[in-house]
C-alpha cells in the first residue's frame, strides 16, 4: 500500500524538513529547460519568440509548482508506487524540455513532431499528478481536509489536461494527417492559423490558474465552510526555501548564458562579460534582500490575495530572469557576429535571421525591458508581504500625520528609474554602453532598496533586516 502522510495540521509549529537529494536532483532538469527556453529567445528575439518562450515556460514551471505544493503538504513513503511515480514523471519532464525548441520547430507543426510531443507530455505529466492525487484520497494519514483538498486538486489538473490533449491532437493531425498537398512541405494553411497548438499549451497553464482562482475566491466562501475544513496547509518554511533555490536556478541560466559563449580578445566582449557577472551576481543579492526573514512576515501567511500576488510575481520574474540572461548572451554574440563580418566571413556564427543593425535594436529591447519588469516584479513581491495599506502609511509620520519626504522621495526614485531601465533602448544605441547601463542600474536598485527597507520594511524586524546581508546560514552554536 501507498501512503502520503499530511506534514502538518492548521495552527500547528512547523518543521522544517529536511530537502533531500531528490529535489536537487528534480532541480536539474530545469537547468535544461532554462537553457532551451533562452534557445527560443536567442533564435528568435521577436514578438512571436517571447510568445513561444511564454507558452513553453508557463507549463513547464507549473509542473515545478506542482512538486513544490505537493510536498510542502505531504510525505510519501519509500516505496515502490511512489518512486515508480516519480520516475516516469522524470521521463516526461525530460521528454518535454527536450522538446522545447526553437520557433521554426514548434511552429511547423506539418514537418516536425516538436509541439505534438512536448504537448502530450504535459498532458501526461498532469494524468501522473491526478494519480498521486488519487493515492491521498485513498490512503493518506491525516484529516478529513486532505481527501477534500485532493479531489480538488484532480479538478484542478483535469482543466489543465484538456488544453494539452487538444494540443496534441491539434499538432499531431497536421504531422500525421496533413490536409493538402502543401501543407506536407511545411505550408500551414491560414485557416488553421500558425500557433493554435502552443498557445493550447498556455491555455493549460491559464485553465489551471483560473480554476485555482474561482476555488479559492468564489466556490469555498460559498459553501459556508471554513476554508481551513478544506485544504491543507503548507509548509511555509519549506515552500520559502524551495522558492528561493528556483530563483537561483533561474539565475544560474544567466551564469551559463555569459559563460558558455565563444571567447574573444574584444574589448567590448569582456566589458559586457564582466558588467553581466556583476549583474547577475548582484540581482541575486537583490532579490534575497527584498524577501523576509522570517516565515511569519511573508505574504503567504498574511492573506490569500497577498499569497497569490506573491505566487504570480515571481512566476513573471523568474521568466525576466531568464530574459535577462539571454539579452546577455546574445549582446556577446553580436560582439562575434560583427567581428565575424568585418574579417569577411559572414558565416562563422551563423548567417543571422535580422541585419546586424536591426538584430542589435531587438537585443537592446529585450534587455531594457526584461531588465525593467524583473525589477517591477520585485517590487510587486515587497508589496505583498506588508500590503498596499501598510506601505501607503508609510508615506506618513505615524506621530503628526505629516508627509515623509524620505519616503515619498525613496518611492518617486524607484519609479523614475524603473521608467529610465525600461527606456533603455531608445536612447542608448551603443550595446556595450547598454551592459554598462543596466549594471549600473541594478547597483542603483540595490542602494535603493537598502535606504529604502527603513522606510518600508518587508520584515517586522525592520532594523534587523536592513543591516543584515542576505541569503547566509545562522550559525547555531558560537563559543566564546
Amino acid at each position: 500500500m501507498s501512503t502520503a502522510r499530511q506534514r502538518q495540521r492548521w495552527d500547528d509549529h512547523q518543521v522544517l524538513p529536511h530537502v533531500n537529494w531528490g529535489d536537487l536532483f528534480f532541480d536539474l532538469f530545469y537547468v535544461g529547460a532554462a537553457y532551451n527556453l533562452a534557445v527560443i529567445l536567442k533564435e528568435s528575439p521577436s514578438w512571436e519568440g517571447f510568445l513561444y518562450f511564454m507558452c513553453c515556460y508557463a507549463p513547464i514551471q507549473s509542473q515545478w509548482n506542482e512538486k513544490l505544493l505537493y510536498d510542502a503538504r505531504f510525505a510519501p513513503e519509500d516505496n515502490l508506487f511512489h518512486r515508480t511515480v516519480e520516475v516516469i514523471h522524470l521521463l516526461l519532464l525530460g521528454t518535454a524540455i527536450q522538446h522545447i525548441r526553437p520557433v521554426e520547430q514548434m511552429k511547423d507543426t506539418s514537418t516536425y513532431a516538436t509541439t505534438f510531443v512536448f504537448a502530450l507530455s504535459l498532458a501526461a505529466m498532469s494524468m501522473m499528478d491526478v494519480k498521486r492525487q488519487h493515492d491521498v484520497q485513498k490512503n493518506v494519514i491525516g484529516g478529513d481536509e486532505a481527501k477534500v483538498h485532493a479531489a480538488s486538486d484532480v479538478a484542478r489538473k483535469m482543466w489543465a489536461i484538456i488544453p494539452f490533449l487538444l494540443s496534441a491532437a491539434v499538432s499531431g493531425r497536421s504531422y500525421f494527417f496533413p490536409l493538402y498537398e502543401g501543407e506536407k512541405n511545411g505550408e500551414e494553411p491560414e485557416q488553421w492559423g500558425e500557433n493554435i497548438a502552443i498557445l493550447l499549451c498556455l491555455g493549460g497553464f491559464v485553465s489551471e490558474q483560473v480554476y485555482v482562482l474561482l476555488d479559492t475566491f468564489v466556490w469555498i466562501p460559498n459553501t459556508g465552510r471554513d476554508f481551513k475544513e478544506l485544504r491543507v496547509p503548507l509548509n511555509i518554511e519549506f515552500t520559502l526555501h524551495r522558492l528561493g533555490e528556483w530563483v537561483m536556478l533561474m539565475l544560474g541560466e544567466s551564469v551559463l548564458a555569459l559563460l558558455l559563449v565563444e571567447g574573444s580578445d574584444d574589448r567590448r566582449y569582456y566589458v559586457t562579460f564582466y558588467s553581466g557577472i556583476l549583474s547577475v551576481t548582484m540581482m541575486q543579492y537583490l532579490y534575497f534582500r527584498s524577501q523576509p526573514f522570517a516565515a511569519d512576515d511573508h505574504a503567504m501567511r498574511r492573506s490569500h490575495v497577498g499569497g497569490y500576488m506573491f505566487y504570480y510575481s515571481i512566476i513573471c520574474y523568474s521568466a525576466t530572469l531568464i530574459m535577462i540572461g539571454c539579452s546577455f548572451k546574445l549582446i556577446l554574440h553580436h560582439y562575434l557576429d560583427e567581428e565575424a563580418v568585418a574579417a569577411g566571413n559572414p558565416m562563422a556564427e551563423g548567417e543571422p535571421d535580422y541585419p546586424l543593425k536591426e538584430s542589435a535594436r531587438r537585443i537592446a529591447n529585450m534587455f531594457s525591458w526584461s531588465m525593467a519588469a524583473s525589477f517591477f516584479f520585485l517590487d510587486q513581491m515587497i508589496l505583498t508581504h506588508r500590503g498596499w495599506v501598510a506601505y501607503v502609511s508609510r508615506l506618513h509620520n505615524s506621530s503628526d500625520g505629516r508627509v515623509n519626504w524620505p519616503a515619498v522621495s525613496i518611492s518617486i526614485l524607484a519609479l523614475v528609474l524603473l521608467g529610465v531601465t525600461a527606456t533603455f533602448s531608445l536612447w542608448i544605441t551603443n550595446l556595450e554602453l547598454l551592459s554598462i547601463a543596466g549594471c549600473a542600474m541594478v547597483m542603483c536598485q540595490v542602494m535603493i532598496r537598502t535606504r529604502g527597507l527603513r522606510f518600508f520594511p518587508v520584515s517586522k524586524h525592520t532594523m534587523e533586516h536592513a543591516q543584515r546581508w542576505p541569503n547566509v546560514s545562522e550559525p547555531r552554536s558560537v563559543t566564546a
